[in-house]
């Protein structure tokens, strides 16, 4: 394990990780503090170099379980490719731009938290519907077009539905689980935000 800077953060770096928070500044605009959630090879264990005012979001990240880390990011790519679809109704390039870019990281990341060695026709299945949304997002993206993105959210919603109910199945099979329900984690999702 080694201490990484990524960005604004300082992390440990581990195979088995799943979560890294980084932290950049948008100077151009407020000046604010951002937070991206994005699955990779960081641990939850990871340090901030500047205190935010999202404390409440960056400790309900750093104490989620893996599965409710997913559905954050499903939640996340959702949340950014209707902020992208809104920027193209009201010609706002710059914030079309912005947003499907985010919400592309974002798919990358759950397209590369894939475990192919657990299941490789899964992952082959759901690698092809992730490199589906992101294909769709560059096209949303270049040619500003509102029905890539209504394809790519059918998906992300589909997928974000299956997840929820597969917690919930696992909470009722196995309630020792910690974190395994959906009902938290989606009452705590609609509050979340990833701008600071």
């Amino acid at each position: 394990m080694a201490i990484v800077r990524h960005g604004g953060c300082f992390c440990r770096a581990s195979a088995e990780a799943d979560i890294s928070v980084t932290i950049g500044w948008n100077r151009a605009k407020r000046d604010c503090l951002r937070l991206n959630v994005e699955v990779g090879a960081v641990d939850k264990a990871c340090v901030m170099s500047s205190p935010g005012p999202n404390v409440y979001f960056r400790n309900a990240v750093l104490q989620a379980s893996p599965a409710q880390l997913q559905l954050m990011l499903y939640d996340g790519a959702i949340r950014f490719a209707l902020k992208g679809r809104e920027a193209i109704e009201k010609k706002d390039y710059e914030q079309v731009y912005e947003s499907f870019s985010r919400a592309q990281r974002i798919v990358l990341e759950m397209e590369s938290g894939l475990r192919w060695e657990v299941n490789e026709e899964l992952c082959d299945q759901v690698g092809a519907l992730y490199n589906f949304v992101y294909r769709k997002f560059i096209h949303a993206s270049i040619h500003r077009d509102a029905e890539a993105v209504d394809d790519a959210l059918k998906i992300l919603r589909h997928q974000r539905e299956t997840w929820v109910m597969l917690m919930d199945r696992v909470a009722k099979e196995h309630p020792e689980v910690p974190g395994a329900s959906s009902s938290d984690a989606s009452r705590e999702s609609c509050t979340l935000s990833l701008e600071g």
